[in-house]
C-alpha cells in the first residue's frame, strides 16, 4: 500500500479508476469549473479537498495532469495508479457476503504499538472501508468470515504480528449489532 495517501485521495482514485472524468478549467476569478462525464461524481468535494486530493495522487506517480491550450486540466490515472486501484479493489473488495448468517461473529482485535500509529490508523480505516463495525477502539466485529481479507490487509501493513482473530457464537449485546448489520 502507498504511504501517505489520504483517504479523498483514495475516493479521487477510485472514482477516477471507475471511469468518471476529472477535467476542469479555470475561470479569470481563480476558480475551477469541472467538465467531462460523470460531473456530478466531484460535486461532493471542497475545491480545496479536490486540489489537495489530485496533488497527493499526482505527487505519489499515480496520475498525471494534462493540459491543453483551451486551459482545459485533465486528470488521468497512470499505469501505477490503475494498478494501485485495482489492488485497493481486490483487497476490499475480494470478500463477497454470504446469503445467509452462521450465526458467528467474527472479531478482530489489535494493538499495534504508538511507534505504528500511521499504520494503526490505516488499519482501522480499511477496516471500516471492507464494511466491518468497531467493537471498541482496537477491536472490530462482522457477522460474515473476513479472515482471510483482513489478514491481508494486516500483512500489507506489516502489522500482523499484532492482531488477534476470534469466532464468537454469543454475545451479550448481540441485538445491537445484528441491527448495525441489517439481521434483524
Amino acid at each position: 500500500m502507498a504511504r501517505g495517501i489520504p483517504k479523498k485521495a483514495l475516493e479521487v482514485i477510485g472514482l477516477l479508476n471507475g471511469g468518471a472524468d476529472l477535467e476542469f478549467r479555470r475561470t479569470p476569478q481563480g476558480y475551477f469549473r469541472i467538465g467531462g462525464k460523470n460531473k456530478a461524481s466531484w460535486t461532493k468535494f471542497e475545491r480545496k479537498t479536490l486540489l489537495y486530493a489530485i496533488n497527493a495522487i499526482h505527487k505519489n506517480n499515480l496520475a498525471e495532469i494534462q493540459e491543453d491550450t483551451n486551459g482545459n486540466t485533465k486528470v488521468i490515472l497512470t499505469g501505477k495508479g490503475k494498478e494501485f486501484a485495482q489492488k485497493q479493489k481486490s483487497i476490499l473488495g475480494s470478500s463477497t457476503t454470504p446469503r445467509e448468517w452462521d450465526k458467528k461473529w467474527r472479531l478482530i482485535f489489535f494493538d499495534v504499538p504508538e511507534q505504528k500509529k500511521k499504520l494503526r490508523d490505516a488499519f482501522r480505516y480499511q477496516l471500516k472501508k471492507a464494511g466491518l463495525k468497531e467493537f471498541q477502539r482496537s477491536a472490530f466485529i462482522y457477522p460474515f468470515s473476513c479472515f482471510k481479507e483482513v489478514e491481508h490487509i494486516a500483512g500489507e501493513l506489516n502489522i500482523k504480528e499484532h492482531i488477534v482473530l476470534v469466532t464468537a457464537e454469543t454475545l451479550s449485546n448481540e441485538f445491537y449489532f445484528k441491527n448495525q448489520f441489517g439481521l434483524v
